[in-house]
């Protein structure tokens, strides 16, 4: 199941990507997921509809690194006891196809 943040018909909502399709869900992302219930609703073709970043507003970002064994092993990288979490700023979330804003004061930092 994959769950996706869309605006279609001027409003933002959670849905659920079937084929071509998002079934809408009614609600935002935050209202889905704080529920624990998906009301299905209508179907919009996915051309239809915008994809927007899947959190939209989130409080804050948690990261997991070093976690993928198989390419810890292509890199001949030890595995860590632990893997490594840290934080992303919430202003890098962004919807699939959105330009990456580069600080004009960093152009080389990408």
């Amino acid at each position: 199941m994959k769950l996706v943040t869309f605006e279609a018909d001027g409003r933002t909502r959670a849905g659920v990507l079937e084929g071509d399709d998002i079934v809408d869900l009614g609600a935002s992302m935050k209202e889905v997921i704080a529920s624990g219930t998906m009301k299905r609703g209508s179907r919009i073709p996915r051309n239809k509809a915008k994809l927007r970043a899947p959190m939209p507003d989130p409080a804050i970002v948690l990261s997991v690194g070093m976690n993928y064994h198989e390419h810890l092993r292509e890199m001949k990288t030890p595995v860590p006891e632990k893997p490594a979490a840290f934080t992303k700023s919430v202003a890098s979330i962004i919807a699939s196809g959105e330009a990456i804003k580069v600080p004009p004061s960093n152009p080389g930092m990408l």
